[in-house]
């Protein structure tokens, strides 16, 4: 025992005291969200790991903290973050948000729709160009709408019919993947810092989902204080992945919805917050966050009812509303809650005077408002109805029911909230939000609904108990296919998106993806881990372990149909003087064939570098499976290279040969070419030849 007390010690020490573990969690989830973020523009690309295997390597150290807890080999208040977070559920939240960026990844990142162009369109006019002219922006992202385009103001600049508060939320990202792109351009001259590569929109995409995942904790954080905190993760689980907002998060980022979802909830906290104390300060922050709400979106104002009936109720039925001290304490407080709206709305003020050469702007006569509003059809209809697309929502109506019996204040303010908003939503000609995924424009209803439904569930435990709890919940679940069936549909156009949509269709798709689609999506997760360590999609590997495998002389056409064997790091086809060819990028990239019964080839290689005057002389290094050939120094024009492939080098099924360049350049640090590829040698075709090797 003796003996094995210093390395006790030291293993206490460096997971406790050091906290080796959670030091190496932050280093792979920084490390994760730059790869995501930078995509192809982060200096160690050759060496990259894949996102995938950074998010199971963090998911590794959380399993392995929770063991070294669970079977007290270290106490919890030694290790962190659990010495950090008293409420363990917070992670959860967190580890969501890892999760959903992940997906965002899979999903190609951020992507321009049509409404996100012109919100996009503030933040990156903003800090690139330093105005608020979006007439360049419009042709950058391909605007299409005449209004847009070819109307101007009294400023003599393009309109904007968006809302603008969004960039309040982005700019600190969008700034800070700026500031990064530009020391990255330090050493990589030619990279573009103008607002317009991928990078930029991810770091926006980004945001959005740490907007969501902050929501959400600040949503746990007030629920829990009435209801039962398992209750309130459950309940903020269900909203999450069974309602329309999940579509927004991940799969629509650069639309304004998540940010309304989250300065609403803000604002809720706030009001909250400031409810239960008199305090000048905090009625000065509520009032800021009211005007940021304001700034988000006009019509959030309503938001401003809670203040205002606070208000009331301080004046006219408080016990000493009578005394001078009392009067004059309130109307302090009411000042500074008016000077907060008024600072959080100024930018919108100044957005329309630069924009619109006015200081109030009515958008009225674009959006007629209707005197029969279409209530019903908002609720329930099938063209993105709010229940009938996410009908865990009528729950949680019937939960602020619950919630006025218990909490009186609130629930009235909250239903008062929805009202006023589902009254909104049902005034104009467009309630159905044209190409929306469900009833988007509820989103900053996103923490009444989760209030709700939280409310709903402790009612249903106190009633039904345990059991009939779990039996809802339970029901409840079957909801989160159902919605992420239909947004699959959605995002797949199986539906039309503009259109009122017939039940029957959507349950003849759901019938169609379960039974053909997903059994072959089960299938290719099990290609996935292997098809990732080759950086090449599930399906491509499935193909290619399925196909025919070469068996003696072969050929590869690059640039021609290629598409079977072209790995990582490959530029889209091209064509020039009879050759289709692909540019290698970013000096490596990878070529991937089947054999079926390997043997020694002669392999040549026809290619040309990327030249420039005065470049360096370029060269190629060959691994087949790992293993290192001899470099090839290549001349500036087009010529064929052969190089000997021992038997042993290569196996049956599938190989890869990596091809690492010596330098590659982006045109676009040599002249004004707007090519800002990193090219490295451009490869026009492989061509595989049985010899005898010597041995």
């Amino acid at each position: 025992m003796p003996k094995n007390k210093p390395t006790s010690t030291f293993i206490k020490t460096l997971f406790g005291k050091y906290n080796i573990i959670f030091l190496w969690q932050l280093i792979l989830t920084i490390v994760f969200l730059a790869e995501i973020c930078l995509v192809d523009y982060y200096p160690f690309v050759r060496w990259e790991i894949h996102p995938f295997y950074l998010l199971l390597g963090i998911f590794a150290l959380v399993l392995l903290q929770f063991i070294i807890i669970r079977f007290r080999i270290i106490p919890e208040h030694q290790i962190i973050p659990y010495n950090i977070v008293k409420d363990k559920n917070y992670l959860i939240i967190i580890l969501l948000f890892l999760i959903f960026c992940y997906i965002f990844h899979a999903n190609g990142g951020a992507r321009f729709s049509i409404d996100d162009k012109k919100y996009y369109s503030y933040v990156k006019s903003l800090v690139i160009d330093g105005d608020l002219d979006f007439q360049n922006e419009y042709k950058q992202f391909g605007v299409r709408d005449n209004y847009h385009l070819f109307h101007r103001t009294k400023a003599g600049r393009p309109p904007n019919l968006y809302p603008p508060g969004s960039m309040a939320l982005w700019l600190p990202f969008f700034i800070l993947i700026h500031l990064l792109l530009k020391a990255i351009a330090l050493f990589d001259p030619g990279l573009l810092t103008n607002g317009l590569i991928q990078s930029y929109k991810n770091a926006v995409g980004l945001a959005t989902i740490f907007y969501a995942c902050l929501a959400f904790l600040i949503i746990y954080r007030m629920a829990k204080d009435y209801v039962k905190r398992s209750l309130v993760l459950v309940s903020v689980l269900l909203f999450i992945l069974s309602a329309f907002l999940i579509y927004y998060i991940i799969f629509a980022p650069l639309m304004s919805t998540v940010c309304e979802a989250f300065m609403a909830t803000l604002f809720i906290f706030f009001w909250l917050k400031q409810s239960k104390s008199k305090s000048i300060s905090l009625q000065f922050i509520f009032g800021l966050t009211g005007g940021l709400l304001i700034f988000i979106r006009t019509t959030l104002g309503i938001f401003l009812i809670l203040p205002l009936i606070d208000t009331i109720k301080r004046f006219f039925y408080s016990k000493n509303y009578k005394s001078w001290s009392s009067i004059k304490r309130n109307l302090w407080l009411s000042i500074y809650l008016l000077i907060g709206v008024i600072l959080g709305a100024a930018p919108l003020l100044m957005v329309w005077k630069a924009v619109y050469g006015e200081w109030i702007v009515s958008f009225s006569r674009y959006f007629p408002w209707l005197t029969s509003p279409y209530i019903m059809q908002v609720l329930f209809s099938w063209r993105h109805g709010l229940i009938s697309w996410s009908p865990i929502i009528l729950f949680s109506l019937l939960g602020l029911l619950i919630l006025t019996f218990k909490h009186k204040h609130i629930g009235l303010g909250f239903i008062a909230i929805f009202l006023l908003t589902l009254y909104i939503n049902s005034s104009t000609t467009a309630w159905h939000g044209d190409g929306a995924f469900g009833a988007r424009r509820f989103a900053s209803m996103a923490c009444i609904f989760s209030f709700g439904l939280a409310f709903f569930l402790q009612w249903i435990q106190s009633t039904l108990g345990k059991k009939g709890l779990l039996i809802i919940v339970i029901f409840f679940s079957f909801l989160i296919p159902w919605n992420l069936l239909l947004l699959y549909q959605f995002e797949e156009n199986l539906i039309i998106r503009r259109a009122l949509v017939r039940p029957a269709i959507m349950l003849k798709n759901d019938k169609t993806i379960l039974l053909k689609q997903l059994p072959e999506a089960l299938k290719l997760s099990f290609c996935n881990i292997k098809a990732l360590s080759l950086g090449i999609p599930a399906k491509q590997y499935q193909r290619l372990k399925t196909s025919r495998a070469f068996a003696a002389d072969f050929h590869i056409n690059i640039g021609a149909e290629d598409e079977l064997y072209i790995g990582k790091n490959w530029a889209e086809k091209e064509f020039q003087e009879d050759i289709n060819f692909r540019w290698s990028l970013r000096g490596f990239s990878t070529l991937l064939f089947s054999l079926r019964e390997p043997s020694s080839y002669l392999l040549v290689i026809n290619c040309w570098p990327f030249s420039y005057p005065n470049s360096h002389p370029q060269s190629i290094t060959l691994k087949i499976n790992g293993i290192r050939l001899q470099a090839i120094s290549l001349q500036n024009h087009l010529r064929k290279y052969n190089i000997l492939i021992p038997r042993e080098y290569l196996r049956i099924g599938i190989n890869e040969i990596a091809i690492y360049s010596a330098y590659s350049m982006r045109p676009s640090s040599l002249s004004p070419n707007p090519d800002t590829r990193k090219l490295s040698v451009s490869f026009d075709y492989f061509s595989f030849k049985s010899v005898k090797y010597p041995q």
